[in-house]
């Protein structure tokens, strides 16, 4: 079900295919389909943003690693060293050989 937040489209493609329904079906229906029409899209709208708003697990990967990749690029070891190994906050600048703590066992 987490595909449904992984990207806006099934909501905008499910919202244009149930507008074009609504609006042939208002071409032949009571005079108060527009109604219809607006709430239908306004519903797309609520869907896109609330895809925007929900974070799955894997789009909280791929940020992670996107930060990952900024600190290495700026060169900040120390915080790369936190989010390789937990006990890295004890071991400063040394490198991961001579830590001890209780880390990921690197």
């Amino acid at each position: 079900m987490s595909w449904l937040f992984e990207t806006p489209w099934p909501a905008i493609a499910i919202g244009v295919l149930a507008t074009a329904m609504a609006a042939g079906a208002a071409a032949h229906g009571p005079p108060g389909a527009a109604a219809r029409d607006v709430a239908i899209i306004l519903l797309t709208i609520g869907a896109v943003v609330l895809e925007r708003w929900v974070v799955t697990d894997r789009e909280q990967v791929d940020a992670t690693l996107h930060e990952i990749a900024r600190l290495v690029e700026s060169n900040d070891v120390d915080a790369v060293l936190r989010y390789a190994y937990s006990g890295s906050r004890q071991c400063g600048r040394r490198r991961l050989g001579n830590c001890r703590g209780t880390g990921s066992g690197l």
